[in-house]
């Protein structure tokens, strides 16, 4: 799904005003944030802690990865809980572990799984499973429907529709249902109008689907409320969410699966409802367990995020398999990230690489790109540049902005393909007109040199502005720097500037923009003048193996 990003620090610098915090003493007690029993995790990304989570699901616990606070719902409230756990300004270098409430620092192995075994567990829930009927008999289902049964012909035709147990066969399933229909039956007539609206079979008609689907409805079909309540929520001029709501409720009591995802998407996402995950995940969960490829993706994703239930990474990769399994294509695209960075599974290349192809072959442009690179990285395979490329073109006259940008470095650099620059400009530059931030740092530097385009500061400047304002930590150091050097560069005068993108920088690692911050802190020019903070700085570069910071660092002795 995506990297193993854990940011303690960009935790609080949201929820606290933008220090850094350290644990001051260990087994506080907290107000519980989670359901009991968890374990959760707040760290940076290090080798150590990564090993660490690993080690604590070996163990059997499965522990709750805080990330990027960004994507959490709850910063405030883990920002308080952590505040009245007892930080205190300094550098935070390792994981506090919550452990049912009570906060740590850093905990061994053991003090984790002892605190958790100490806390009074509730009843194991039942296991989730899902209810699969049983196999129809179509030798009895075809002679029942040959004697005129139009249950047997609706159910029948059904599975000519799907290819369940039979070849898939629109035809005949368009023929059964259209004899099932002529007797009144609610499934015919609903099948019938499915058939309608998506052209299986016969000519697309939208309108007489909607007709035969909403009159099998009013007869109390249960797939066909199910359609008539999709149809409801998606179809451009028919859209009406109360309409789709009312539907989707009635198919849903009734059991209908597809109804039941429907309406967890319409909780999920807050259409004609109030927005509720708690009640997504109920409905998601129950499609599901009936085997619905799409709420069971939903699932995976719920699990993933912590959205409606603590978020668990083994859960959601398991529902995302089940997915995967039934050919879901944005399922095995997130299973393929699941075997890549080892979330819910062990990471394994060679399965990241299987799913990631099975999506695809399936045109799935996101899935292409990262097949592209898997194989110019050789990740789960033997290096191929030449492959990789092609994959990357896929995904590239798809759209994919990542892909175009990665396609542009490698015609730049002549990897895969014989070095061209002006396919490298053509293609990093549709890149970075999609708002991809690498490619407008690509592009920027380009205009900068002077290379495969004309020199143009004030070009380089715009396109660094735009990726800096995104996020890209070295387009954020190149603005810091025009704005330091601005005549240069026919800027007007704003270290203001220069310090804010420096410090942008610095905060996300950069060693080059924390030398450029510490100079400026020496210097005091855009700040007051603070040797202490410079010294740090020179400091923190030279950890990053930064070669001018070591000389800077050498004379704060």
């Amino acid at each position: 799904m995506r990297p193993f990003y854990l940011f303690l620090c960009a935790v609080i610098s949201i929820g606290l005003g933008g220090a850094y915090f350290a644990l001051d003493g260990n087994d506080k007690h907290v107000a519980p944030l989670y359901t009991p029993p968890y374990v959760a995790v707040y760290a940076f990304e290090h080798t150590e802690e990564m090993d660490f989570v690993e080690r604590l699901r070996q163990a059997g616990i499965k522990p709750v990865i805080v990330k990027s606070m960004n994507e959490q719902a709850n910063i405030a409230e883990i920002s308080e809980r952590l505040s009245q756990a007892g930080f205190k300004s300094g550098n935070f270098r390792t994981p506090i572990v919550d452990i049912n409430g009570r906060l740590f620092q850093n905990p061994g192995l053991n003090k984790v799984i002892d605190t958790y075994l100490d806390t009074k567990q509730p009843e194991a829930a039942e296991p989730e499973t899902e209810e699969k009927p049983a196999p129809p008999d179509i030798g009895a289902l075809r002679k029942a429907a040959e004697s005129g049964d139009s249950h047997a012909q609706s159910r029948l035709a059904e599975l000519y529709e799907y290819g369940e147990g039979v070849p898939k066969d629109n035809n005949e399933a368009l023929k059964l249902y259209t004899a099932a229909a002529n007797q009144g039956d609610p499934a015919g007539i609903g099948g019938l109008g499915e058939m309608y609206l998506n052209g299986k079979g016969v000519q697309q008609n939208r309108e007489e689907g909607v007709k035969l689907v909403h009159a099998a409805a009013e007869k109390g079909d249960a797939r066909a409320q199910g359609n008539l309540g999709i149809t409801y929520l998606n179809e451009g001029a028919l859209k009406n969410y109360q309409e789709a709501l009312e539907w989707l409720e009635k198919g849903a009591d009734q059991g209908d699966a597809r109804a039941e995802c429907a309406l967890g998407e319409m909780y999920a996402d807050g259409k004609g409802v109030a927005k509720n995950d708690e009640e997504a995940l109920k409905w998601y969960r129950k499609s599901a367990k009936q085997g619905n490829a799409i709420a069971e993706r939903h699932l995976g994703y719920a699990y993933d995020k912590g959205k409606g239930a603590p978020q668990d990474f083994f859960e959601a990769a398991k529902w995302t398999k089940k997915a995967a399994e039934q050919g879901d294509v944005t399922a095995q695209r997130n299973l393929g990230g699941d075997y890549f960075y080892g979330e819910g599974v062990p990471k394994d290349y060679a399965e990241s690489l299987k799913w990631y192809k099975k999506a695809a072959e399936q045109n799935d442009a996101k899935s292409q790109q990262r097949v592209g690179y898997l194989y110019a990285h050789g990740f789960g395979i033997e290096k191929n540049l030449k492959e990789a490329v092609e994959w990357y073109l896929k995904a590239a006259e798809q759209g994919d902005a990542e892909a175009q940008m990665l396609l542009g470095k490698a015609y730049f650099v002549g990897q895969g393909v014989p070095q061209n620059y002006a396919e490298s400009l053509m293609w990093t530059q549709v890149a970075a007109e999609q708002g991809d931030a690498k490619a407008q740092t690509r592009l920027a530097y380009y205009y900068y040199e002077g290379i495969v385009v004309s020199q143009d500061y004030a070009a380089s400047f715009n396109w660094y502005k735009k990726a800096a304002e995104q996020g890209d930590v070295d387009a954020q150091n190149a603005l810091g720097a025009m704005y330091y050097n601005h005549e240069k560069y026919g800027l007007p005068e704003n270290v203001t500037e220069a310090v804010k993108w420096f410090r942008s920088a610095a905060d996300q690692g950069n060693g080059d923009a924390m030398v450029s911050l510490g100079d400026m802190y020496r210097d005091g020019i855009g700040v007051s003048r603070d040797r202490s903070e410079a010294c740090k700085l020179y400091g923190l570069a030279a950890k990053e193996s930064v070669r001018l910071a070591r000389s800077r660092a050498s004379d704060c002795r």
